[in-house]
């Protein structure tokens, strides 16, 4: 009996060292994507700042914008959870005068797996 114990014990002693390095592994990749990540995000941040009131007016005059600029703005659709990825939606997300606080204010923290593969898609 006592060796059949120790036995597990074994086992699991093996399984758990096998998820510690499964573990750093991905720690390891996280830690490389976000210093990756870092430069673009502080160039967005940058971007931001020189935004204005009268910018975004402009780009929610377009009828029909140009592709760049609807891709990005469907991005902040869904990255603010908005249902219906649209220009349309957009343009209305747009309309809250707080948009460009809200942008500055996001918590890109908690930005989920299912919006980051939306927006790549």
């Amino acid at each position: 009996m006592y060796y059949a114990h120790q036995a597990i014990a074994l086992q699991k002693g093996k399984e758990i060292e096998d998820q510690s390095k499964i573990i750093e592994r991905e720690k390891k990749e996280a830690e490389e994507a976000l210093t990756e990540a870092m430069p673009a995000l502080e160039a967005a941040r940058l971007a931001l700042e020189d935004l204005d009131k009268t910018d975004v007016s402009e780009i929610r005059s377009f009828a029909k914008p140009p592709k760049s600029v609807q891709i990005v703005c469907e991005c902040i659709v869904v990255f603010r959870g908005i249902k219906e990825v649209s220009w349309k939606s957009a343009k209305q997300m747009m309309s809250d005068p707080m948009f460009l606080r809200s942008l500055t204010t996001m918590d890109v923290d908690n930005i989920s797996q299912k919006q980051v593969a939306a927006v790549r898609s």
